[in-house]
């Protein structure tokens, strides 16, 4: 569908609906078409869970090592 850049303004509503329905709809300025109007594909496939089994987190994950917290803060740091 080409329509004019005015009749879009107009009517803006109506085709970003058409364009969600799958409708390619071209504008154009001065019968020159500039842009369109498409449809966004949903493009987020987040799947949660995907690495369950294949990593191991050992038991001493967050145990806090002295030597080198002491290398950071110096000797004597808790």
């Amino acid at each position: 569908m080409d329509i004019s850049i005015s009749e879009a303004k107009a009517k803006l509503s109506e085709y970003v609906e058409k364009a969600r329905q799958g409708q390619e709809i071209t504008l154009h300025k001065n019968n020159v078409p500039v842009c369109k109007l498409v449809k966004i594909e949903a493009t987020t496939n987040k799947q949660f869970g995907l690495l369950r089994g294949k990593a191991i987190i050992p038991d001493d994950f967050d145990h806090y090592d002295q030597e080198i917290i002491d290398m950071f803060y110096g000797a004597n740091s808790e």
